[in-house]
């Protein structure tokens, strides 16, 4: 896992720049020997606009590491964005990984 922080506050540009960093994933391929090897991601963000919230930096992280289970849990390899999942409900499922 990683974090990658930008000044693209906007959500659609966030979106779409996690989304064309999960389809350059998912294009490419590892050579190991004569074995090829499919790698995906799956990416969860949030967007942080200080001027409109009070979350800290913990916070931040925290909604968006929530965005990325439920990522992994819908099939991974796939964008998810903090605000669209239900928190309670993905504070539950997170609960039983």
């Amino acid at each position: 896992e990683f974090v990658a922080l930008t000044t693209a506050a906007d959500r659609a540009r966030v979106a779409d720049l996690a989304e064309r960093m999960r389809a350059a994933v998912a294009e490419s391929v590892v050579d190991c020997g004569e074995v090829r090897i499919a790698v995906t991601v799956s990416i969860g963000f949030h967007v942080f606009v200080p001027a409109e919230t009070a979350e800290d930096r913990a916070a931040v992280v925290a909604r968006a590491d929530t965005a990325l289970y439920a990522a992994k849990r819908l099939g991974r390899n796939r964008v998810v964005d903090a605000d669209a999942i239900d928190p309670v409900q993905a504070d539950a499922e997170q609960a039983l990984d």
